[in-house]
């Protein structure tokens, strides 16, 4: 039967009448993928995956719809269309996505292929964009990449690549200028997932994005957005402590905090890489700083670190003076490359 077609000069046109004058029989899909099978052997490529997708497009929500529209893909993968490739991938999400008409009453456990191949699709698409905007700089294709590099976590938040593919949405949302939201997504990654080599370059990372988002906004809404950097800065130092400049973030968030006229913060900021042993010598050891509870703060110990913090804070301060902007994109963590 799939011969008879293949002389029709629109076949896809002439199975769909033959199947709507016979009541749309179970054997349609079988009609199609043969017919498409054939046109592979005869190398007609286009024509194979426009039979594959022919039977997605009249039944997208049948069992056999993402099968045949992975064989348009591989048709397409077979004749060199790399174009083609992206797009059946792209449409292959958006038919079969979770979420998507084609899950109403089916459970996903039941369609492990189905799950695989989408796992597959979505990130192939969000590299693709990435790869592009990397070579062409655009934001608006690191916007695209961020966009499906999100759809995946978000149709596989369990997944065990979770934390590269968040990482990888940090940097693409950095790189489009959305430094906001890359800020949350590098916290997201650094603190959210099991920690791992990655995860102090993730909470560093987002030190630089939060001091990007505050260049960008009005003088009147930067106080409440270097409070939010300040905060992460003294969540890095305290999480990361083996980092190198774990030791430098503090003390800048010490000194920011003493200049809000909160020494209690800014002392117990200070203190816990005061309190670390030094390089050789026992954590047991007699140690010159003295060891308190929150709340009984000696006032030796608060005049004396409020001197050094006051004293380093105008100094800053002066340093900062007449470039406090372009300063502040490199006062909590290193920018994260583009």
């Amino acid at each position: 039967m799939a011969v008879t077609f293949s002389y029709d000069d629109d076949s896809v046109d002439a199975i769909d009448q033959f199947l709507s004058a016979h009541n749309n029989p179970a054997y349609a899909p079988v009609i199609y993928s043969r017919l498409g099978d054939l046109y592979v052997e005869k190398e007609r490529f286009q024509d194979a995956a426009a039979v594959y997708r022919a039977y997605a497009t009249r039944e997208p929500n049948s069992e056999f719809s993402p099968g045949l529209s992975m064989q348009a893909i591989d048709a397409y993968r077979k004749g060199g269309f790399t174009e083609l490739v992206l797009e059946g991938k792209r449409e292959y999400v958006a038919l079969y996505n979770y979420g998507t008409p084609f899950w109403h009453g089916r459970n996903k456990a039941d369609y492990p292929n189905i799950a695989k191949e989408l796992k597959t699709n979505l990130k192939d698409v969000a590299t693709y964009f990435h790869a592009e905007a990397q070579k062409t700089k655009k934001v608006d294709q690191y916007r695209e990449a961020a966009r499906w590099y999100r759809t995946y976590l978000e149709s596989f938040p369990d997944d065990p690549e979770s934390f590269g593919t968040n990482y990888l949405l940090s940097e693409t949302l950095y790189s489009s200028e959305d430094y906001q939201g890359a800020a949350a997504e590098f916290a997201k990654t650094a603190y959210d997932y099991p920690r791992n080599p990655r995860s102090a370059a993730a909470a560093y990372a987002a030190l630089g994005s939060f001091a990007k988002y505050e260049e960008t906004l009005p003088a009147a809404e930067k106080a409440e957005a270097h409070k939010l950097a300040v905060d992460a800065g003294v969540k890095f130092g305290t999480s990361f402590p083996e980092h190198p400049d774990s030791a430098g973030v503090l003390t800048r968030a010490a000194e920011d905090i003493f200049a809000t006229q909160d020494l209690q913060r800014s002392i117990e900021v200070r203190e816990p890489r005061a309190r670390a042993p030094a390089a050789g010598r026992s954590a047991e050891a007699p140690h010159r700083v003295h060891h308190h509870r929150p709340g009984e703060l000696r006032p030796d110990a608060v005049r004396r670190s409020g001197e050094g913090l006051h004293r380093r804070a105008r100094s800053a301060a002066a340093q900062r003076q007449d470039a406090r902007g372009s300063h502040r994109a490199h006062r909590l963590g290193r920018v994260p490359p583009g």
